[in-house]
């Protein structure tokens, strides 16, 4: 959350930061949703999750439109920023799971689409 703050938003915070509905999506991501209004209107909404929210520090998740919005608000400078932010706080687990594949001599495979389909 502390390097998510630092990401630079042209927006400002009312109910929720910005770096939040970011936090928000990210996930959102991880948990397989295919569009911004599965936040709200999926099978099992993010939103209404407060365990979730509670884990992650967040009072409440905000809906899809004002994730949208901060997302709408994002430019070049923002998605660099988030960019390395993100590359920061995933390379050591990264590199962690790479080393224990390459000491049990296992096959790294990437699958890049979180939305569970097959990869094309």
């Amino acid at each position: 959350m502390e390097r998510l703050a630092q990401v630079p938003s042209a927006q400002k915070t009312v109910i929720r930061a910005p770096h939040e509905k970011l936090v928000e999506l990210l996930l959102g991501l991880l948990t397989g949703i295919e569009y911004l209004t599965d936040l709200s209107e999926g099978a099992a909404p993010l939103v209404k999750d407060a365990e979730v929210a509670a884990a992650w520090k967040l009072r409440r998740m905000a809906d899809a439109s004002g994730v949208s919005r901060t997302l709408g608000a994002c430019d070049e400078q923002t998605v660099q920023v988030l960019e390395s932010q993100l590359d920061a706080v995933g390379q050591p687990f990264l590199a962690r799971a790479v080393s224990d594949l390459r000491q049990r001599n296992v096959p790294l495979v990437l699958d890049a689409d979180l939305t569970g389909r097959p990869v094309s």
